[in-house]
Parts: C-alpha cells; structure tokens; sequence
C-alpha cells in the first residue's frame, strides 16, 4: 500500500481483496488522521466507515506536515519528554504556592463571608459526628460543670464578642485527653480530662479565653478552610458548606494552629485575663501541664498538636506579665 499527497489531495494505493484493488482519491480535509502516539501506527479513516493503518507513522508525518499538518500539542509533547517534565515540575510548583500562599487568603475570605446560620449548622453537625466517634458523655458532676459555666458567662470580653453566640459543652475525652477546641459558631468544647488536669479554675479560664480569642478571629474555620482544598473551591465559587462539613470533625481535632494564630489567640487571651483580674501566670501553668503530660509519653493528650505549646509562647506570656 502506497500513501502520496499532492494539491491537497490525498491518494492511497494498493493490493486489496482479490476482487478490487485499493484505490482511494479524496481531498484531505475528508479524511481523519489519527495522531502519532508512541510507535502506534496512525489511522486514516473515510466517510464512509473504511479505514486503513499505516506502519510507517514517520513517512505520513513528514508527507502532512508538507501540507502544512502538523500533529496536536499532545503528541508533539509526548515526543518531547524534557518539554512534559518541564511542565508537570512547573504544575507541581503553581500548586504548592497556590495551597501556600494564595489558599489562606481565600480561606479567610471565605471566613468572613460565612453567615452565622452556616456557622451553626456547621458546628453542631461536626460536634454530632465527633460525639458519634470520638466522645464520651461528660462525667464530671453538674455541680462542678454549672461552677465553670458560671465563670466563664461572668467573664468580661471585647465588645467585637457576642457573648450569645458563646456555649460550653463538656465532653469525656477517651482518645484525644485534655483538650479544648473551639467550633466556628462559637461552641467551646472541653475536655473532663483537661478539667481534671487543672488545680484552679482560672487555668481553666485562661484556655477558654485562648479559645474564644480563635472564635473572634474565626481561626478555627480559616483552618477547616485551609485543610480542605476542594471544600474550599466550592464554598468560594457557590457557597456550599456540605463538602466543608463533611471534612469539619477531622479539621477540627487534628488541624495544627498557625504561630500567626496561636500569637493573636494569646494576645486576645491577656487582653480578656488582665481585663477580668485573672494573673498570667495560670495560663502558663496550664500550657505548662499539657507540655509535661506530653513529654512523659502521655500519647492521649493531644491538646498540644492542635495548640503546639513552645518556648516562643511561654516567654511571650512571660514578658506580657
């Protein structure tokens, strides 16, 4: 079988069946021409469903790109490898600055774009799928619970905070230990074990403030925002907040606080401790404990690696005393 091209036309010749030689004269533009992928042969195929293969993929090519026919930026790529190499490095380097840099800038776009109604639904849904896997019904006595309670609504806060949209809810621990996270709608969740872990109740207090200081600042939802890439895309795009609430539990206990965060969290806690008469020093007491329960191996407390205590955090307080 023999392939030419000559005016824009294309002839194939060749030995057929026994009855009829091949021999088809057709203009170019009327014939598909599979692309060159790999040592594939190309396929010409015709209106009318016939087609044929031609092994020799380097003779066509040269014949078509006489015509002016060159083969798509696919093939012209595979045929290139530095070129495709190249490129996927450049791809994976866009990705990493746009998941470094340009992701927290949208993920505190959307924070403040979020009405408070998503915000509740949002956090009452995760707080019932961590009570589903992760928690225990709080054992600690009404009385101790309602004397915590009583404190922490007597607590004097910045006027930027509703204290409406502040609720406590008590929790045995299990796996995660002494531990206190905020939710974005402004639930605060605390442990029996951090509870227990406390001699005085203004410890307790300087972690409620730590944690209403990442409720007025929405910490807690930049971070579900930040650690869920595709929640975060259609959140931006359609403010949808299902694909953010199915990733929230997980984001929730697991996600590491920025130092930018941390930082603006203690500075909102000194405010609200100094304003209430509460002495810095119980919050570094407690910081202090939850380092010590780490350090010795205790693995269930994982307060520390959603708030990481470090030295940074403990000389702050102390020169903010």
């Amino acid at each position: 079988m023999s392939v030419s091209i000559a005016a824009g036309q294309l002839r194939v010749t060749g030995d057929g069946s026994a009855e009829a030689a091949i021999a088809r004269d057709l203009p170019i533009d009327a014939v598909e021409i599979s692309d060159p992928i790999g040592s594939s042969p190309r396929v010409l195929r015709f209106a009318d469903g016939a087609a044929c293969e031609i092994a020799d993929v380097d003779g066509l090519t040269r014949l078509l790109e006489r015509e002016g026919i060159r083969p798509g930026l696919a093939s012209r790529l595979e045929r290139r490898w530095p070129l495709v190499l190249a490129g996927a490095l450049l791809l994976l380097a866009l990705a990493y600055i746009g998941f470094r840099y340009a992701a927290p800038g949208m993920a505190r776009g959307v924070a403040d774009r979020l009405p408070p109604e998503a915000l509740d639904s949002l956090s009452d849904n995760a707080l019932a799928v961590l009570d589903r896997g992760v928690f225990a019904p709080s054992g600690l006595h009404p009385g101790r619970r309602g004397a915590i309670e009583y404190l922490f609504r007597n607590l004097r806060l910045p006027a930027a905070v509703d204290p409406a949209r502040l609720r406590l809810e008590f929790r045995r621990g299990a796996s995660v230990g002494p531990n206190a996270f905020a939710l974005p709608s402004g639930i605060i969740v605390v442990t029996d074990e951090l509870v227990e872990l406390a001699d005085d109740d203004r410890e307790i207090l300087a972690v409620l403030s730590h944690e209403i200081g990442h409720i007025a600042h929405r910490h807690s939802l930049q971070q579900m925002l930040y650690r869920s890439s595709i929640a975060l895309m259609l959140t931006w795009y359609v403010g949808d907040v299902s694909a953010l609430a199915a990733s929230a539990p997980a984001a929730l206990l697991y996600a590491q606080n920025s130092r930018e965060f941390e930082r603006a969290a203690d500075a909102f806690a000194v405010s609200v401790l100094r304003a209430n008469g509460v002495g810095l020093e119980f919050m570094s007491t407690m910081l202090q404990k939850l380092e010590r329960r780490t350090t010795a191996g205790a693995s269930y407390s994982r307060y520390l690696s959603s708030h990481p205590v470090t030295a940074e955090r403990l000389r702050a307080l102390e020169a903010a005393r």
